[in-house]
C-alpha cells in the first residue's frame, strides 16, 4: 500500500535555482512575482489569524471546545504562514540561496505548527462527532480537558517526528531557496523512500477527517428536522466547520498529493515543477487566510464578536490619533 508513495527524484530540479537567478545574483521576475505574492499573503494570513485568536480570548460565547480548537488551528497556522516571509526577506536582502542548515533554524517552528495542524484538523472533527453522538457528554468540563489533553499532544507528537526526519547532516552546506516547499524537497533528496510513510499517514489522518464529517453530515441530516435548539446549534456550526476543514484539507491534500507524484516525474521541466509547486504554496496560503472569513459569513456568533472588537480597537485608534 505504500508503494504509491515511493519516490524517484530527479536530481536535476536543483537546475530550476540557476533557472531562477541570473549571472549577477539577482531573482528574476517570476521569483520576484512568487516572493511577493507569498509575503503579501503571509502577512495578510497572519493577521487574520491572529485577530481570530485574539477574539476567542476575548469573547464569553466563544467557549466551545471548537471554538478553542479552532483557535489553537488559527494559532498554529500563524506561525506556518510566518515560514513564508523567509523568501521575500531572502530576495530583499539578495541573498537568494541560503545554506540548508540555516533554512532548517528558520523554519523549523513553522514546520512543526503546520504538522500539529494536521492532527488538530482530524480531532476538531472528533470534537464534533462526540457533540452529536454524546451531547450530555460532550457539556461536561471533564471531556474539555479530556479533548485538550489527548489533541495537544498526540499532534505535537506527529510534528516532532515529522520535523525530526527534516535533519539531514550530508545536506547542511546544499544552498537551496528559503521555502517549505523546498525544504520538503530536500528533505526527499536526502530520505528517499523513508519520507513515504510519513505522507502515507499525513494522508491517513486527512481521508480520516473526510471520513468523520461524511459520519457527522449523514447524523445531523437526520436530526435536522427536530427542530430542538441543541440541534440548530449543531448544525450552525458543522456548516462553518464543514467549509474551513475542507478548504483547508483541500490545500493539504492538494500539496501532499503533489510532493508525493509529481516530484517522481521526468515529463515536467524543473523550471514548471519548482513554479507548480509555489502555486499551490499559495492556495495553501489563502485556505490558512479563508479561516476568520468563513467564520464571519457563515457564524453569526462570531460575526457579533468581530463586530463588537473591531469597534473596540477602532475607538483605540481614534483616541490615539485625536489624543496622542
Amino acid at each position: 500500500m505504500l508503494a504509491i508513495y515511493k519516490v524517484e527524484l530527479n536530481t536535476s530540479l536543483t537546475e530550476a535555482y540557476q533557472h531562477l537567478t541570473n549571472a549577477d545574483g539577482k531573482a528574476d521576475h517570476v521569483f520576484v512575482l512568487i516572493a511577493s505574492i507569498l509575503g503579501i499573503l503571509a502577512t495578510i494570513g497572519m493577521i487574520v489569524n491572529s485577530f481570530l485568536v485574539f477574539v476567542t480570548i476575548r469573547s464569553k460565547t466563544l467557549n466551545g471546545s471548537a471554538n478553542k480548537l479552532l483557535a489553537i488551528y488559527s494559532f498554529c497556522e500563524l506561525f506556518h504562514q510566518s515560514g513564508y516571509l523567509l523568501l521575500p526577506v531572502s530576495v530583499f536582502l539578495g541573498r537568494i540561496l541560503i545554506p540548508y542548515k540555516i533554512v532548517i533554524r528558520f523554519l523549523s517552528f513553522p514546520c512543526f505548527t503546520f504538522c500539529s495542524s494536521i492532527g488538530l484538523i482530524f480531532f476538531t472533527s472528533i470534537d464534533r462527532l462526540f457533540h452529536v453522538l454524546f451531547p450530555l457528554i460532550s457539556r461536561r468540563k471533564m471531556y474539555t480537558i479530556f479533548m485538550f489533553g489527548v489533541s495537544l499532544p498526540l499532534s505535537a507528537i506527529y510534528a516532532v517526528i515529522f520535523l525530526y526526519n527534516f535533519t539531514c547532516q550530508t545536506f547542511d552546506e546544499e544552498l537551496l531557496i528559503g521555502t517549505i516547499s523546498d525544504l520538503a524537497l530536500a528533505f526527499y533528496r536526502c530520505n528517499g523512500d523513508a519520507a513515504g510513510p510519513l505522507f502515507f499517514v499525513r494522508n491517513s489522518i486527512l481521508s480520516s477527517t473526510v471520513i468523520v464529517y461524511g459520519l457527522l453530515a449523514i447524523r445531523i441530516y437526520f436530526r435536522k428536522n427536530t427542530g430542538s435548539n441543541v440541534e440548530k446549534v449543531n448544525l450552525r456550526i458543522f456548516r462553518s466547520l464543514f467549509v474551513i476543514i475542507f478548504v483547508n484539507i483541500g490545500g493539504h491534500f492538494a500539496m501532499s498529493m503533489y510532493i508525493t507524484r509529481t516530484f517522481q516525474e521526468v515529463s515536467l521541466l524543473s523550471m514548471e515543477l519548482w513554479t507548480c509547486n509555489q502555486i499551490l504554496a499559495i492556495l495553501l496560503n489563502l485556505s490558512a487566510t479563508s479561516n476568520a472569513l468563513i467564520l464571519y459569513f457563515m457564524s453569526s456568533e462570531y460575526r457579533k464578536a468581530f463586530q463588537k472588537e473591531m469597534k473596540v480597537i477602532g475607538k483605540m485608534v481614534t483616541k490615539c490619533f485625536v489624543d496622542p
